[in-house]
């Protein structure tokens, strides 16, 4: 219940941040700018996002599933 009101939420967020009606123009000017941005990001941030996603990394052990945290 908790995802479906997460997943409303996140749609009403993008029907207010995307506007209807831009230009291919201007589309592209916006992927071409968030792109930059994420790459900017990626670069500056890459050695902390890589170090928490693998304390995020969990190895299954069939011995004890129970011991294995549920995956988001």
């Amino acid at each position: 219940m908790k995802r479906k009101k997460i997943l409303k939420r996140l749609a009403s967020l993008e029907a207010g941040l995307f506007p209807d009606g831009l230009s291919d123009e201007a589309a592209w000017a916006m992927h071409d700018c968030l792109q930059s941005l994420h790459m900017a990001f990626e670069s500056r941030y890459l050695a902390q996002l890589i170090r928490h996603r693998k304390s995020l990394e969990m190895l299954y052990d069939p011995e004890h599933p129970w011991r294995t945290q549920p995956r988001l």
